[in-house]
């Protein structure tokens, strides 16, 4: 309470100059009650008329008619809302994103660290400088084709760890505003107008690549090579009711990256192809790529255990959909295909690819090249969002209203 008064703002200053007119009141108050002077010449005579008016006196100032005290106080009241009292603006709030750069490249390690662990730590000594008390803090990560934004001072902790299937990096271009700050390693092209950005850099960091039917392809920093497979190679699982055609082609895929093949569910499995068995049939027509097909089809999920899932293939319903690990595909059959057999073959391997990613341990040769120096950039200032709340008191009104009622209980009854 005290501080809210401490922290008035008077927009009519010049109105409290009739706070002079309760202590006028008092003082002629006071003048009227002192008695009379006596004039005498004999010393004893003025002591003793001395100490007879400060008693007197005493005696007068406790008399303060209650009357008296209420219209000081009804003036000093109005003095006050004349002053203009009013209660500053609550300030504004801002807020701060940082977008976390998830791709694998992040999780290489770099300098004792990891790319990802040193760009965060740039990040925070910008957030420092241009953040102000108040001002609010988000995160934000963009993973399996969702948008992710968590509140507080620092991202969540599983942001932190590899996640089990890769992510790309953000789409930077839709991300460039007042207020964001991106987390990568190197600096995306073309440079942000607004956004600020801190980037790891790191240099080049050999390791596996993918795999093959020959072994484990190998980046040194330069170029690539391929080393024979020192562990079981990844497993390609199908599941349920699945077309043959499309059966043979992922057998044939999972052979040319080196994958084996098992049906039914696995544990550790790198891709599980399945299809779906309930719900109603329907023959529809179906096709993408440049190749087409009549097709008998029941629906596929928008999501399962593991997450949602992003359709593929869709009519009024969704006939194939994906998600990191995993493809669902609720058709059953194919018939009168049409088009050019090399693009339905490769049309179905890159959604494979799509959905299985590289084998653990593995990450693309474009993650694990050289990001750089790295550096840093401060972006523009978020612009401020009004907080939402009760519009302020109208403080004059209530002071105004308070002088009111005292002069009103001061002059009640009314004087004879």
């Amino acid at each position: 309470m005290l501080g809210a008064l401490g922290s008035l703002e008077w927009t009519r200053p010049a109105g409290l100059l009739a706070l002079a007119l309760p202590v006028l009141l008092l003082l002629l108050h006071r003048a009227r009650s002192r008695p009379p002077s006596v004039a005498t010449g004999t010393l004893g005579l003025w002591r003793d008329l001395e100490g007879t008016a400060r008693r007197a006196d005493r005696r007068l100032r406790r008399a303060v008619p209650p009357r008296l005290w209420l219209l000081c106080a009804s003036l000093t009241l109005g003095a006050a809302a004349l002053g203009g009292p009013r209660l500053p603006a609550p300030p504004a709030a801002r807020t701060w994103s940082v977008v976390v750069d998830r791709s694998p490249s992040m999780y290489l390690s770099s300098d004792g660290s990891t790319r990802l662990a040193l760009a965060l730590d740039r990040a925070r000594a910008l957030l420092e400088m241009g953040r102000a008390g108040g001002d609010a803090l988000e995160w934000e990560s963009f993973f399996g084709g969702e948008h992710h934004v968590h509140a507080g001072d620092a991202p969540p902790a599983a942001w932190l760890t590899e996640p089990r299937a890769p992510a790309a990096e953000p789409a930077w271009e839709t991300l460039d505003a007042p207020g964001r700050l991106w987390v990568t390693d190197a600096l995306p092209e073309p440079a942000p107008r607004f956004a600020g950005w801190a980037a790891s850099g790191g240099e080049a960091v050999p390791g596996p690549v993918g795999r093959t039917r020959e072994g484990v392809v190998v980046f040194d920093g330069e170029g690539l090579t391929t080393r024979p497979a020192q562990t079981a190679p990844p497993i390609l699982v199908l599941t349920g009711p699945l077309p043959g055609e499309v059966t043979e082609l992922a057998r044939l895929w999972a052979a040319e990256r080196g994958l084996d093949v098992a049906d039914g569910p696995t544990p550790g499995a790198l891709l599980d192809l399945r299809g779906v068995s309930e719900g109603p049939v329907s023959t529809v027509p179906v096709g993408r790529d440049g190749w087409s097909a009549r097709a008998v089809a029941r629906a596929a999920p928008l999501a399962d255990g593991r997450g949602p899932l992003v359709p593929w293939l869709a009519d009024e319903a969704r006939r194939v959909a994906f998600g990191p690990g995993r493809v669902v595909c609720a058709i059953e059959g194919l018939d009168e295909l049409t088009g050019d057999p090399a693009a339905f073959a490769v049309s179905w391997a890159e959604l494979l690819d799509a959905a299985c990613g590289p084998p653990a341990g593995c990450v693309p040769t474009a993650e694990r090249r050289a990001a750089g120096t790295g550096g840093a950039a401060e972006p523009a200032a978020p612009e401020p969002a009004p907080i939402e709340g009760r519009p302020p008191l109208p403080v004059d009104a209530w002071l105004a209203v308070g002088a009111l009622l005292a002069a009103l209980v001061a002059l009640w009854p009314p004087l004879p």
